[in-house]
């Protein structure tokens, strides 16, 4: 990912966080009394979206939103291999997380079969998946 992809993806995913966040927490960062737990489902390795997660978590802070103190993110790699990715985001439901980030279509669909009552965020809808699709999925329109 070059850094014109990167900043298109985190720009995305920061002006959609504020309206989803708004709905979930019900309130001013400062005004909620348990933290905001959000699930961050990636295909990806640790190691190779670290920096997104660095800018992701920046952009947080930016909105008054900080990891450890007011919000928490349970992360969730699938190294690579996006079979894994149906029982990683089914983890994040049973967490009961209030909202899950993704970033691409395959962690998209993965969550949207997992739950249909959890607000979902994607940070660069529309991109290419193994389906061939180039535009969202329907069934994530209503998430």
């Amino acid at each position: 990912m070059n850094r014109r992809d990167l900043v298109t993806v985190l720009g995305g995913a920061i002006l959609a966080l504020p309206l989803a966040l708004d709905g979930v927490a019900r309130g001013a960062p400062t005004e909620r009394a348990a933290p905001v737990l959000i699930g961050l489902l990636s295909p990806f390795t640790r190691a190779h979206t670290e920096l997104w997660h660095q800018a992701f978590r920046q952009g947080l802070r930016d909105l008054g939103w900080v990891e450890g103190a007011n919000v928490r993110i349970e992360y969730r790699y699938g190294d690579g291999r996006s079979e894994g990715l149906p029982e990683l985001a089914a983890e994040l439901v049973k967490l009961k997380v209030e909202l899950i980030v993704v970033a691409v279509t395959p962690d998209a669909l993965a969550a949207a079969k997992a739950t249909k009552s959890i607000p979902i965020v994607m940070a660069a809808p529309g991109t290419r998946s193994k389906r061939g699709s180039s535009r969202a999925s329907p069934d994530l329109a209503a998430t």
